[in-house]
């Protein structure tokens, strides 16, 4: 063997003369092939005024003292230009372009691209070690996904987390010390999902949103206790289905809202007590006989049939309202005079009580002539009630006694939001 396998340097040969010049030769020969920097690769024929020791990565065809070179790396040695062969994998940097090149067997390619083509690689690390669970892994206090400025019908950014089936999971997992603590996206199923944990054992679904519908689903607790399978019937919610209890929940956090089964009623925790927002205690009574009222003594005034009792709060066989929970609640009533024989009260007053006793509100009087059928009275009072609390009309006649007539006189209330 003459030359070397790879660079295809001269070598000595045994009690060879003038070993200098081979050696020489060789040297030149390193000199030009390590750590290649070429000028150019574009000129179709020499420069005209070369220096010792330029070279140059030769074109197809090319002119000159290079006929001959193409595809080679041409370089001046000793006044004369000399081809040297490239082997795949030399590398070779382009002075006038800044740019790496690798030779592929086939042509200098550059080295940039080699690298943007790069594919069905086993795993990319930044700043770190990928592995067989995380084939890209990186250690970062950021990372950017931004739209492809090159494209001038670009301008969207998308992240795909493709799943193989239904049953599969295609989540985003928050960490904590490398534990999870949040779980977002399509969890063992199409809905997407929100689960939290606090060791990343257990985990508690906060919401689902269903795929077919978009609607809304919170199908745990407000103490984060799971209440079991999902009830089919919270499909027919139009937007957001709260799971029902039988009670309000017994502390809350400001804010959160629930559903009492029992007293059918939509609530939210306002930072002291659970209080109604929606199907508030509502209702409308009245009376289907004429109530006679004795003179000088208040009377209750039998209200006996309700018209309307949302949340059941009038109690028809009581005559009175019953408050289902504490807080602000506007009642009014009408009563009209009717006169029993001959007699002739001076004074037709009306006033509520509230459980048992004189509410302090809502009072009316009329004074003679009162007008059989005609003279009536109404009340009005905006009362703060507590749980259980009573509201009942009384009236009272003064002078001669005399009826609160069935016709024309009512007795309604409503709960304030």
């Amino acid at each position: 063997m003459s030359t070397t396998h790879n660079l295809a340097l001269p070598l000595i040969a045994a009690a060879q003369a003038q070993k200098h010049v081979t050696h020489n030769e060789a040297l030149g020969l390193l000199d030009a092939l390590v750590q290649i920097a070429c000028l150019d690769k574009d000129r179709p024929a020499p420069p005209p005024a070369p220096a010792e020791g330029d070279r140059y990565l030769v074109p197809a065809a090319p002119d000159g003292a290079w006929t001959g070179l193409a595809g080679q790396i041409a370089c001046f040695q000793d006044g004369v230009w000399i081809g040297l062969a490239p082997r795949p994998g030399w590398l070779a940097y382009l002075v006038d372009e800044g740019e790496a090149y690798l030779f592929t067997g086939a042509g200098w390619t550059p080295l940039a691209a080699t690298l943007r083509s790069l594919r069905n690689l086993a795993g990319v690390g930044v700043n770190a070690v990928p592995d067989a669970e995380n084939r890209l892994a990186v250690n970062a206090d950021g990372a950017l996904f931004s739209w492809d400025e090159t494209r001038a019908e670009a301008g969207d950014v998308r992240l795909a987390l493709n799943k193989r089936a239904t049953g599969r999971d295609a989540a985003l997992s928050f960490q904590t010390g490398f534990s999870a603590r949040a779980l977002l996206g399509l969890i063992g199923g199409d809905d997407l999902a929100l689960k939290v944990s606090a060791d990343g054992a257990a985990f508690v679904t906060a919401f689902t949103v269903a795929a077919g519908s978009g609607r809304v689903r919170l199908p745990a607790g407000l103490d984060g206790t799971p209440v079991g399978a999902a009830d089919p019937a919270l499909g027919r919610f139009s937007a957001l289905a709260l799971v029902p209890a039988s009670a309000d929940p017994g502390a809350g956090t400001l804010g959160q809202i629930a559903v009492n089964s029992t007293e059918r009623a939509l609530k939210w925790f306002d930072g002291a007590r659970w209080a109604r927002i929606a199907n508030l205690a509502k209702f409308s009574a009245r009376t289907n006989y004429d109530n006679y009222i004795p003179a000088g003594t208040w009377t209750k005034v039998a209200f006996n049939e309700a018209d309307s009792n949302d949340q059941g709060s009038f109690r028809a066989a009581q005559n009175r309202f019953v408050a289902p929970e504490a807080g602000l609640y506007r009642f009014g009533a009408a009563l009209t005079y009717r006169r029993n024989g001959t007699s002739q009260p001076t004074l037709f007053e009306a006033r509520l009580y509230r459980s048992g006793a004189p509410a302090g509100h809502g009072r009316a009087a009329a004074a003679s002539p009162l007008t059989d059928g005609v003279t009536g009275l109404l009340l009005d009072a905006v009362l703060p009630l507590a749980a259980g609390e009573t509201i009942e009309v009384f009236a009272r006649f003064t002078g001669a006694d005399g009826y609160a007539a069935a016709a024309d006189s009512a007795f309604h209330g409503a709960q304030l939001p």
